[in-house]
């Protein structure tokens, strides 16, 4: 029970380029005895293995073999077999070998906002022919922009992502190359989802970040009913804001002391920040 000859046939043998290359390579295998089976043709001298390269194209590898009878049913083709190898080379759609080393997903959009607007674009305030400011405020449409990261990530962290979500940043950070200023970004998605290939697991890891133009502090209006006695001093009673001897019913404006501005004042704005932060640069969106 011998390989009596190996020999590369045409019959068979093809080649095509689409996205990367591909090859098929026939042998014909013969054998002294009958009692033979394709696996003695599938392992003769001169037959590829898998992984091995194509004669013509060392980049092309054996990805398939395969053997069997050339004429099955056929008593006396029993000592015949036919082994097809198929060959191809990496292409586009191939993934990488790796996973951790996939190109990372990064898409950037806009989300829309509704907000209470308190001053034209001038910055004057918005009242009505009276004076007074209109009670609720007029709304606006904003949109942010808004920037999605999906990267192969070794590790990943519940706790740590739950420390992140509907957080703002402390701290500068980069994000896709784009350097991002403190408390300009907030964190909507910190997600992962299990995954394996090429007998290695990882996690399939989502960010997704909301920006504003400045920041995600809240600015408001100086304003209220009442105003310190002595505005150098916080620990002394508050009294009502009196117009004509009368307390007023609406709010007045404020000289960010806490005192009554004077009528015609410029508006003081004031700053609050609100939102929980966290710092953004010991994530892995940087330079993606």
């Amino acid at each position: 029970m011998a390989v009596v000859s190996v020999n590369l046939v045409s019959d068979g043998q093809s080649a095509k380029t689409s996205d990367g290359r591909t090859y098929r390579s026939v042998w014909r295998v013969i054998t002294d005895s009958a009692t033979d089976t394709p696996y003695t043709a599938r392992n003769a001298a001169g037959i590829p293995g898998v992984g091995d390269a194509h004669t013509d194209d060392a980049s092309a590898k054996a990805t398939n073999v395969v053997a069997d009878y050339e004429s099955p049913g056929k008593e006396g083709s029993r000592k015949h077999y036919k082994v097809t190898a198929t060959y191809s080379t990496p292409t586009s759609r191939t993934p990488e070998e790796d996973p951790l080393d996939d190109p990372v997903q990064v898409s950037w959009g806009h989300t829309a906002y509704t907000e209470v607007v308190w001053a034209d674009q001038d910055g004057d305030l918005i009242q009505n022919s009276a004076g007074v400011r209109f009670n609720p405020g007029l709304e606006r449409t904003r949109h942010y922009s808004t920037c999605t990261i999906v990267r192969n990530e070794e590790t990943f962290s519940a706790t740590t992502a739950r420390d992140y979500i509907d957080r703002v940043n402390s701290d500068t950070f980069e994000l896709d190359g784009y350097t991002i200023g403190p408390r300009a970004a907030m964190c909507m998605d910190y997600s992962a989802s299990t995954q394996t290939r090429n007998d290695t697991d990882y996690y399939q890891v989502r960010y997704e970040f909301v920006l504003k133009d400045a920041t995600w502090d809240v600015v408001v209006l100086d304003e209220g009913l009442s105003e310190w006695v002595d505005p150098a001093d916080h620990s002394a009673d508050r009294k009502k804001i009196a117009e004509g001897g009368k307390p007023v019913t609406q709010p007045k404006q404020l000289d960010g002391s806490g005192s009554y501005a004077a009528v015609g004042a410029a508006p003081v704005w004031l700053t609050f920040q609100i939102n929980a932060t966290a710092v953004f640069s010991s994530l892995n969106v940087g330079s993606l």
